[in-house]
């Protein structure tokens, strides 16, 4: 009988398509508030909480993400199969958005003329730094979403991408140093140091707003997931934790410099207790193909492209109309390009 996360290590049989589904959606809905009145304190969580339905998402996403690559990277042959893998994954839909962004989108929306729009120098560096990922997001293009809510943003959601290729380069770079001082005993020991570190810093900045920053509290997410790879087979997945879990989230949420500590706690726990125990008809999500990453990557600027044609549109139409447009984009995007993009790994 399977009791440890490490017994369901083998083999594709779990919700994680599901989970990073939901997280996409979250995002979606997230930022139809602010894409709608242009104001970030819009979202309902940001003053009870300091977090948003969006923020929340990137953090299951990162958490996910350590976890999956951390057993990724143990079970590769090389690194360069491991690395391979990752530039499938990302780059090729990655391509394909910015090329519909810039060519469509951007033609569709700007404010100049078609020949101006395309002569202009913020097209070509939209696209070489928004494909490459290498120095960073560039948000605008010429001309468009001048007038909107959000103005001068085309895909806001980006910015996550290049912090999700540091963590890749970080966690290899981490891993294959102990290897080479020959520490393979004390990975997992390495990584928990590592994340108590992380947190107790993300802690402090979390209570301090001012020192904010994304890049400590999504290391500590994606190097967290990490962690509980490493000491999978230590955790031991009970429905009796996961409302444990459950309960401590909800009940420090009234206080938001409490919930700071249940939420960077128990988090994780309940993700993989939903990605891997509820079982039976809820797997069969994963025969539709993984929509999340298509969701994640479209869902902006389809919004601002739909409030730019319906100025006057509500959050709730928003939410609606963005996401079928968006799932149809993103169904496209997995079978044309990533499900044919994954058949390029290196065995």
């Amino acid at each position: 009988m399977k009791k440890y996360l490490a017994d369901y290590l083998s083999g594709r049989n779990n919700n994680f398509n599901l989970v990073r589904f939901i997280a996409s959606i979250m995002v979606l809905v997230s930022h139809s508030f602010v894409i709608v009145t242009g104001s970030k304190y819009s979202e309902p969580l940001r003053v009870s909480l300091n977090m948003t339905w969006g923020s929340i998402a990137v953090d299951v996403f990162f958490i996910s993400s350590g976890f999956l690559i951390y057993n990724s990277f143990q079970r590769k042959k090389s690194l360069l199969s491991f690395t391979w893998a990752r530039i499938v994954r990302i780059y090729p839909a990655l391509f394909f958005c910015v090329i519909f962004t810039v060519f469509a989108i951007g033609i569709v929306s700007s404010e100049l003329p078609p020949d101006n729009y395309l002569l202009s120098n913020q097209v070509y560096v939209y696209l070489i730094k928004n494909i490459l990922l290498i120095t960073g997001i560039e948000y605008q293009l010429p001309g468009v979403f001048l007038n909107t809510p959000l103005n001068n943003m085309v895909n806001g959601s980006l910015w996550t991408l290049p912090y999700e290729l540091l963590m890749y380069l970080l966690l290899a770079l981490f891993l294959i140093s102990l290897k080479l001082i020959n520490s393979n005993s004390n990975i997992p020991l390495f990584l928990l140091i590592t994340v108590i570190i992380l947190a107790t810093v993300n802690i402090c900045i979390h209570l301090t707003p001012n020192l904010s920053s994304s890049l400590i509290k999504l290391t500590f997410f994606f190097f967290c997931g990490a962690t509980y790879c490493a000491y999978a087979n230590k955790v031991k997945l009970s429905f009796r934790y996961f409302i444990l879990s459950l309960v401590v989230i909800i009940i420090t949420a009234f206080n938001k410099d409490i919930f700071v500590f249940g939420y960077f706690i128990f988090l994780p726990y309940v993700i993989f207790y939903l990605a891997y125990i509820p079982s039976g008809f809820i797997l069969n999500f994963n025969k539709l193909g993984d929509y999340s990453y298509g969701l994640y990557l479209y869902a902006f600027p389809i919004q601002q492209i739909i409030v730019f044609q319906i100025p006057n549109i509500t959050i709730s139409q928003m939410i609606v109309y963005s996401f079928i447009c968006t799932l149809v984009l993103a169904i496209l995007s997995w079978q044309l390009i990533e499900k044919r993009a994954l058949k390029m790994k290196i065995k």
